[in-house]
């Protein structure tokens, strides 16, 4: 049923972007990853076996499809380049604006 899966992703889509996030560090092509988590649990829909358990199944889902997008990612990256994840900060050896 179309519309109850809509009413899925509408309920789960915020979640499903968090983790993405978080799993990633990626804001805009995280949008593909959600399209694609999506995508997948519409296609396999029929194995989830508990509907009380598409919370969790989501997630498991979601976590495939982001490390394989990251390991993607990182094959793909330019030779020599690191990755600092998405939380790293580097600081500037610039006197902080907010020195007097």
């Amino acid at each position: 049923d179309h519309a109850a899966f809509g009413e899925l992703v509408e309920r789960h889509e915020r979640l499903v972007r968090s983790l993405v996030y978080s799993l990633t560090g990626m804001l805009n092509q995280g949008d593909e990853i959600v399209q694609e988590v999506f995508l997948v649990a519409w296609r396999r829909l029929e194995t989830l076996r508990d509907p009380e358990r598409f919370r969790a199944w989501l997630y498991g889902i979601t976590r495939k499809i982001a490390v394989k997008n990251a390991r993607k990612r990182r094959s793909e990256a330019p030779a020599g380049t690191i990755s600092l994840g998405p939380s790293v900060d580097i600081p500037s050896g610039a006197p902080s604006p907010l020195a007097p």
